[in-house]
């Protein structure tokens, strides 16, 4: 009964929480600040093993220079379980 009572308080709470605006790819420029979910098909990347904290950069949307969107990962934080 517990865990009933628990998972019945819990779900709707997180899904609450978590929910975010989403936007199209294109919309993106309009949103900076803002927590939003956004999808896009990476296009290209590049790693970058001797800039500080060996990022990799990916290209949304298009190759670089048409790309909508850039973003950046740090594999330095990522878990080695995902690598």
């Amino acid at each position: 009964m517990k865990k009933f009572l628990f998972l019945f308080v819990t779900i709707p709470f997180s899904i609450f929480v978590v929910a975010q605006t989403e936007v199209k790819l294109s919309d993106i420029a309009k949103h900076e600040g803002d927590s939003v979910v956004v999808t896009g098909m990476v296009m290209d990347g590049r790693y970058l093993p001797s800039a500080k904290g060996s990022p990799v950069l990916l290209n949304v949307g298009a190759k670089y220079p048409n790309q909508l969107l850039m973003t950046g990962l740090n594999l330095k934080t990522i878990p080695k379980k995902f690598l």
